[in-house]
This record gives structure tokens, C-alpha cells and sequence, in this order.
């Protein structure tokens, strides 16, 4: 099964190299589009959040300077907006480093196209080819259908592209 895989991955990406890359990248954008659009949505919530929190501090320092509470009821409140505060950054560089790899999107799949070409006329497989193309290979369990045929769904993850499945 892995070895037509591959075989069939690099005939397309030997004879129609640019729909090839087209699916390639239509595949991953369209993935990435959901990704990136829940994730500039959750770094503009945040962004929110911070800009009220500083406001807070200020006017909670202010009201401390002015006698309007006391040092421990500042302490308290000051003590959770800070923690608040230090994890939204946190959430907010995470998230910002998500975003950061959904650009690592396209310069992955051209990476994939030279290096699938490379095995058009492939044979056998051996542990150098299966290292260089593969990330990993998830098979899971035998289902039995109604009509008593047995089958086994393999799932190929390819390096810099994922799970590719051609039509």
C-alpha cells in the first residue's frame, strides 16, 4: 500500500507538477484558512482583554494613590490582574507562534514536490526512502463490512505535507 502510495504521489507530481502543487496547497490552505481565521480571532480577544486589564491597574493604582481603597484590598486585586495579565501574554505568543507556522505552509510544499519526483520509478522500499518521505504511518483496526469483506484504513503522513489523499 505504501509503495503505490508513493508511487502514485510521484507520477502525479512527475506529469502535472503544477495542479499537483495547486491540490497540494489547496489541500493545506484550506485547512490553515479555519486555523488562522479562529486564531486572529482569539489574538483580538486577548489583545481586548490586555488593554481592559492595563486599564484597571491604572485606575486601581489610582485609587489606592487617592485613598479610595486600602494597600491589602490593592494587593489582592493587583496580585490577579497581574497573574491574568502574564497568562493572556503567554496565550498570545502561542497563538502568535501558531500563525507564524501557518506561512511554513507553502515552503513545505515546495519542499515535498522535488523530493516525491525523486521516486517516479521506484521499485521496493527500503528504510531510506520510507525516513526521507515519511513522518509516520497510522493503520487502524480491520472493520468487517455487511457483506463480510474485511478492510484496513492506512493513513500515510508524508513529510512537510501530512496526510495526502488522492483522488
Amino acid at each position: 500500500i505504501v509503495l503505490e502510495n508513493i508511487r502514485s504521489h510521484a507520477n502525479i507530481a512527475q506529469s502535472a507538477e503544477d495542479q499537483y502543487l495547486e491540490m497540494l496547497m489547496n489541500l493545506k490552505t484550506d485547512q490553515q484558512k479555519q486555523d488562522v481565521k479562529k486564531i486572529k480571532v482569539e489574538l483580538q480577544r486577548i489583545e481586548k482583554r490586555l488593554s481592559e486589564v492595563s486599564a484597571i491597574i491604572k485606575r486601581l493604582y489610582e485609587d489606592l494613590a487617592l485613598g479610595r481603597i486600602n494597600e491589602e484590598r490593592y494587593d489582592d486585586m493587583y496580585c490577579g490582574l497581574n497573574e491574568e495579565e502574564k497568562e493572556l501574554k503567554n496565550k498570545q505568543k502561542t497563538l502568535q507562534k501558531e500563525l507564524d507556522k501557518t506561512s511554513e505552509v507553502f515552503q513545505n510544499v515546495e519542499k515535498f514536490i522535488p523530493l516525491i519526483r525523486k521516486y517516479t520509478d521506484i521499485q521496493e522500499l527500503n528504510a531510506y526512502i520510507l525516513n526521507e518521505l515519511i513522518k509516520r504511518i497510522v493503520v487502524h483496526e480491520k472493520t468487517i463490512g455487511d457483506d463480510g469483506k474485511k478492510t484496513q484504513k492506512v493513513e500515510i503522513y508524508y513529510k512537510f505535507v501530512g496526510v495526502v489523499e488522492i483522488e
